[in-house]
Protein backbone atom coordinates (compact mmCIF):
# COMPACT_ATOMS: atom_id res chain seq x y z
CA UNK A 1 0.00 0.00 0.00
CA UNK A 2 0.90 3.68 -0.74
CA UNK A 3 1.80 6.02 2.16
CA UNK A 4 0.02 8.48 3.17
CA UNK A 5 1.50 12.05 2.50
CA UNK A 6 0.55 14.77 5.43
CA UNK A 7 -0.66 17.83 4.02
CA UNK A 8 2.08 20.52 3.85
CA UNK A 9 -0.42 23.36 4.66
CA UNK A 10 -2.91 23.79 7.98
CA UNK A 11 -5.58 25.95 9.03
CA UNK A 12 -7.36 25.87 11.47
CA UNK A 13 -10.27 28.91 12.54
CA UNK A 14 -11.38 29.51 16.07
CA UNK A 15 -13.96 32.14 17.14
CA UNK A 16 -14.13 32.84 20.82
CA UNK A 17 -15.24 34.93 23.13
CA UNK A 18 -12.95 37.24 22.57
CA UNK A 19 -12.20 36.95 19.13
CA UNK A 20 -10.87 35.45 16.24
CA UNK A 21 -7.97 33.23 15.99
CA UNK A 22 -6.12 31.23 12.75
CA UNK A 23 -3.45 28.97 13.29
CA UNK A 24 -1.31 28.50 9.91
CA UNK A 25 0.56 25.82 9.87
CA UNK A 26 3.06 24.29 7.24
CA UNK A 27 3.95 25.70 3.90
CA UNK A 28 2.15 28.37 2.39
CA UNK A 29 2.19 28.95 -1.21
CA UNK A 30 -0.07 29.27 -4.57
CA UNK A 31 -1.33 25.74 -3.83
CA UNK A 32 -2.56 26.51 -0.77
CA UNK A 33 -3.17 29.92 -0.69
CA UNK A 34 -7.28 29.58 -1.05
CA UNK A 35 -7.88 28.06 2.32
CA UNK A 36 -5.92 30.34 4.30
CA UNK A 37 -7.72 33.03 2.33
CA UNK A 38 -11.28 31.69 3.53
CA UNK A 39 -10.48 31.57 7.24
CA UNK A 40 -9.34 35.65 7.39
CA UNK A 41 -11.96 36.16 5.30
CA UNK A 42 -14.18 34.38 7.59
CA UNK A 43 -13.11 36.08 11.07
CA UNK A 44 -12.79 39.88 8.95
CA UNK A 45 -16.31 39.41 7.62
CA UNK A 46 -17.59 38.66 10.93
CA UNK A 47 -19.93 41.59 12.28
CA UNK A 48 -18.93 41.36 16.33
CA UNK A 49 -15.83 43.78 14.87
CA UNK A 50 -13.66 41.27 17.55
CA UNK A 51 -9.88 41.24 17.52
CA UNK A 52 -8.24 38.84 14.89
CA UNK A 53 -5.10 37.10 16.05
CA UNK A 54 -3.08 35.01 13.07
CA UNK A 55 -0.56 32.39 14.94
CA UNK A 56 2.01 31.52 12.41
CA UNK A 57 4.35 29.84 14.74
CA UNK A 58 3.76 26.49 13.15
CA UNK A 59 4.28 28.20 9.41
CA UNK A 60 7.79 27.20 7.69
CA UNK A 61 7.71 28.48 4.56
CA UNK A 62 5.91 31.34 2.45
CA UNK A 63 5.87 32.76 -0.52
CA UNK A 64 4.82 35.58 -2.48
CA UNK A 65 1.36 34.60 -2.74
CA UNK A 66 1.35 34.14 1.02
CA UNK A 67 3.23 37.31 1.03
CA UNK A 68 0.48 39.30 -0.71
CA UNK A 69 -2.23 37.81 1.10
CA UNK A 70 -0.53 39.20 4.54
CA UNK A 71 -0.44 42.57 2.92
CA UNK A 72 -3.88 42.48 1.57
CA UNK A 73 -5.00 41.48 5.04
CA UNK A 74 -3.12 44.21 7.21
CA UNK A 75 -4.71 46.73 4.52
CA UNK A 76 -8.40 45.38 5.10
CA UNK A 77 -7.31 45.66 8.55
CA UNK A 78 -6.00 49.28 8.75
CA UNK A 79 -8.83 50.60 6.37
CA UNK A 80 -11.23 48.72 9.07
CA UNK A 81 -10.67 48.65 12.46
CA UNK A 82 -6.57 47.72 12.62
CA UNK A 83 -8.20 44.57 15.01
CA UNK A 84 -5.39 42.17 12.61
CA UNK A 85 -2.53 41.15 14.38
CA UNK A 86 0.49 38.65 13.28
CA UNK A 87 2.02 36.20 16.24
CA UNK A 88 4.50 33.46 16.24
CA UNK A 89 6.38 34.71 12.99
CA UNK A 90 9.17 31.93 12.80
CA UNK A 91 13.11 33.01 11.91
CA UNK A 92 12.75 31.95 8.15
CA UNK A 93 9.22 33.23 7.70
CA UNK A 94 10.79 36.45 9.24
CA UNK A 95 13.69 36.60 6.72
CA UNK A 96 11.15 36.25 3.92
CA UNK A 97 8.81 39.24 5.35
CA UNK A 98 12.59 40.87 6.03
CA UNK A 99 13.84 40.80 2.70
CA UNK A 100 10.52 41.55 1.04
CA UNK A 101 10.33 44.85 3.41
CA UNK A 102 7.28 43.58 4.43
CA UNK A 103 7.28 42.90 8.48
CA UNK A 104 7.45 46.93 8.78
CA UNK A 105 3.99 46.99 7.20
CA UNK A 106 2.45 44.62 9.48
CA UNK A 107 1.28 44.50 12.85
CA UNK A 108 3.49 41.81 14.19
CA UNK A 109 3.80 41.12 17.77
CA UNK A 110 6.34 39.07 19.40
CA UNK A 111 4.68 37.79 22.32
CA UNK A 112 3.46 34.34 21.66
CA UNK A 113 0.11 34.34 20.07
CA UNK A 114 -1.29 31.54 23.57
CA UNK A 115 -0.83 34.86 25.70
CA UNK A 116 -2.91 36.74 23.27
Amino acid sequence: MGELLEPTFRVHYEQTGDGHRINLAGEMDMSTIDEARKSIATAMDADDRKPVVIDMSELRFIDSHGVRLLLETQAASSADSDRVRFFGIRPEVAQTLRVTGVDEQLRMDNQPAASV
